[in-house]
């Protein structure tokens, strides 16, 4: 099939029926049987929380020049603003910087406009309205390509873009802002999972505590605690050695980590009646430092899994607070859980458990970075289910 002459084509923020159009083109893909109208109506509900609302959420499509607001578009995809905290060593000290990162999600090509590069296209055109417009200069756009695309509203700003790539670490990789096929995109990075299967899992009896020690929490209390816990984040990237290059993370509150929950409860009606759950974490309660685990729920097609989203743990502290996981995965009656990079201190810990960890082929985080800095060096810290879009 021949490539379209994409010179003809560029980016725009998609209108409402544009928006209706490629949320039902996608239904096919990625309901998991969820009947059409509460797909639809799904997405119009996520809309109103904070990691969509004020043009935090931009839903791109690629059309013809000459026809914007076209409803027969090439491809479309969605982006999401976030703050996010870079840690560079200077004079051998780190120092911690606020930046404008964007996660990328849902990028779509209907079958019927497949094989004509307008998928590979869209994403190279990509970088040119997220990137920060004095890093990556216009001047250096490449003329076979027209003119650039112009940034929306609360875009044109980031240091760096993330993906979850469900197609390999390749794909993705070879999309970058230049004619250069090398690998300039997306590079995958951190795709580790650790995974416990319940039905060859045992229960585990925790050392003796008490159970007014553990607190089960709330989607109100994730609210509040994540405030919190965005600080201690912060302060534990710049606790990292410097020598390993520049660090990044994205922050769980503003309703960075709420949308995993969220997005859970809206699938949830068809499904088990233990679902929603009213639990989504657990932490201890003797002091500021204690243990804790934050979960979503994968419920849209079986296996079903209690997925980690967030976890702080200790080797001495990690089998007690597994053990509040199991017991919660248990009475929702999921398959198994899930928890993403777990950090290695951890991972032998977790085989003595029943834990598998291994690399997943799913979701694959993947990081442009647009700073001057050296992006070989860039190191994505906590990259865990919560920031995951």
């Amino acid at each position: 099939m021949s490539k379209a002459d994409l010179s003809l084509f560029t980016l725009f923020p998609a209108t409402r029926e544009q928006v209706l159009i490629s949320r039902r083109r996608t239904f096919a893909q990625w309901s998991g049987g969820t009947p059409l109208e509460k797909y639809l109506a799904r997405d119009a509900f996520l809309e109103q929380f904070d990691h969509s609302a004020n043009d935090n959420l931009i839903i791109w499509v690629l059309a013809p020049r000459d026809d914007p607001k076209t409803l027969d578009f090439a491809c479309s995809c969605e982006t999401y603003r976030r703050k996010v905290v870079v840690v560079s060593s200077e004079d051998g000290a780190p120092k911690l910087r606020e930046a404008i990162g964007y996660g990328i999600a849902s990028v779509y090509t209907p079958p019927a406009k497949r094989q004509h590069g307008y998928a590979s296209h869209m994403l190279n055109l990509l970088h040119w309205v997220l990137a920060d417009r004095n890093i990556l200069s216009v001047d250096k756009f490449p003329a076979e390509w027209g003119n650039p695309p112009s940034p929306a509203h609360n875009t044109g700003d980031g240091i760096l873009s993330v993906l979850y790539s469900d197609v390999g670490p390749v794909f993705y990789s070879q999309r970058g802002p230049s004619l250069d096929r090398s690998f300039t995109g997306w590079v995958a990075q951190g795709s580790i999972m650790t995974s416990f299967q319940l039905n060859t899992t045992k229960d585990i009896a925790p050392a003796e505590e008490s159970d007014h020690e553990w607190k089960w929490m709330s989607v109100e209390d994730n609210a509040t605690f994540f405030e919190h816990e965005s600080e201690r984040m912060k302060e534990d990237a710049l606790q990292t050695s410097p020598e390993i290059g520049l660090l990044f993370t994205f922050l769980p509150k503003n309703g960075i980590a709420l949308f995993n929950i969220q997005r859970t409860v809206c699938f949830s009606d068809d499904l088990s009646p233990s679902m929603p759950s009213q639990i989504w974490g657990v932490q201890r309660t003797d002091d500021s430092n204690s243990p804790f685990a934050t979960w979503t729920y994968d419920i849209r097609v079986p296996p079903f899994a209690l997925v980690v989203t967030r976890i702080r743990a200790t080797k001495a502290t990690f089998p007690n607070l597994y053990a509040k996981i199991l017991e919660a995965a248990r009475k929702k009656e999921v398959e198994k859980i899930e928890i993403w990079n777990l950090s290695k201190e951890l991972e032998g810990v977790a085989a003595e458990l029943g834990g598998i960890t291994a690399s997943r082929e799913e979701h694959i985080p993947a990081v442009k970075w647009y700073g001057p800095e050296s992006h070989d060096k860039v190191t994505w810290l906590f990259n865990e289910k919560f920031a995951w879009c």
